[in-house]
Parts: structure tokens; C-alpha cells; sequence
């Protein structure tokens, strides 16, 4: 994901049509990334607190799994709490990691 100017802003016409492909590529990601939902945290602070005995966090934890097909790739695009929500948090993946 790119953070790209208000178009307002943009004067050339070569600039327009890139921020439209832009616009085109961010639309057809949103569509592509599949999400899930889970209460099993019962405060989201528990994803940023780091414990005195670890050296990661557990959102750190959870972002570091790799795919077993693409060792480079993560399983998870993000992790993040819901909107306005104390105790959900929703996982952002590629369909095809779904399991």
C-alpha cells in the first residue's frame, strides 16, 4: 500500500492517470485480501505488551509465521484491532492461506 496525494492536488495530466492505476491496483487488493475475526483476546493491549521473560510482542509473534509453500512470505498481511471495538481484532491474509 502507497500513500499518494489528494488528487485535488495533482496538476499534470500523466500524473492523473498514474493516481487512477493506483486508485485500480489499491481496489482490486482490497478485494483480493481475505479477513477474519477473533474475540479470543480479551483486551487488545494483550497484542503490544511485551512480557518481561519474551523479546517480542505477540502481534510480533503472530507476523513472524511464515508460509511452509513461500518461507519468505507471512501468513498474515495484518493484524490489527477492530474499530472502535476493545476486544476484537481482525487478521488480514491471501485467500490462499486460508485454513
Amino acid at each position: 500500500m502507497r500513500l499518494i496525494l489528494p488528487i485535488g492536488t495533482i496538476i499534470s495530466h500523466a500524473s492523473k492517470e498514474k493516481y487512477g492505476l493506483v486508485v485500480a491496483r489499491q481496489a482490486a487488493f482490497i478485494l483480493k485480501i481475505g479477513m477474519g475475526t477473533s474475540w479470543e483476546f480479551s483486551q487488545n493491549l494483550l497484542l503490544d505488551h511485551l512480557q518481561k521473560d519474551t523479546v517480542a510482542t505477540m502481534r510480533e509473534i503472530l507476523m513472524n509465521i511464515k508460509l511452509a509453500e513461500f518461507p519468505g512470505h507471512p501468513v498474515f498481511h495484518a493484524i490489527d484491532t477492530a474499530w472502535g471495538s476493545d476486544n476484537v481484532v481482525n487478521f488480514n491474509f491471501h485467500p490462499e492461506n486460508k485454513v
